[in-house]
């Protein structure tokens, strides 16, 4: 059994011998390899899950079996490119909690709330313009007379 898994989606792929396959029996041979794969979402929440795709095929040979296998692997692999995909709509509400996207994930199609800058940059930002601005005399001092 192999597993691929990113922070929103979870493939797995299993092949196997099937065991009640029988050389002696008048079954036809198209059932001696059980390709079993399927992509679920991976959500954070315990006991939450959501199946996006998956299928049980037989095959006759090992190596027709694994090709298929391989083809369904890199045909999801578009889920799997980035660590942490955004999330589609339709399963938002696996990542959610208290009507708020979880923290480390993002909704496809919502833009990205713009972050407020610090308040250390403001600070030293605020510093750099006094220091650029001439200074004004102050009223205390007096000019020397001449």
């Amino acid at each position: 059994m192999r597993t691929i898994s990113n922070s929103v989606y979870k493939m797995t792929c299993k092949l196997s011998e099937n065991p009640k396959w029988n050389l002696w029996s008048a079954k036809p041979l198209n059932d001696r390899w059980l390709v079993e794969w399927e992509v679920t979402i991976n959500s954070p929440k315990l006991g939450h899950w959501a199946y996006v795709a998956g299928q049980k095929r037989k095959f006759e040979d090992r190596v027709t079996a694994e090709n298929y296998l391989n083809g369904r692997i890199h045909a999801y692999a578009k889920y799997f490119s980035d660590l942490s995909p955004s999330i589609p709509e339709k399963y938002k509400m696996f990542f959610m909690e208290s009507g708020r996207v979880l923290p480390g994930y993002r909704i496809e199609g919502q833009e990205q709330q713009l972050k407020k800058p610090s308040v250390l940059n403001q600070l030293s930002e605020a510093k750099s313009q006094q220091k650029a601005a001439p200074a004004t005399p102050s009223k205390n001092k007096k000019e020397p007379e001449l």
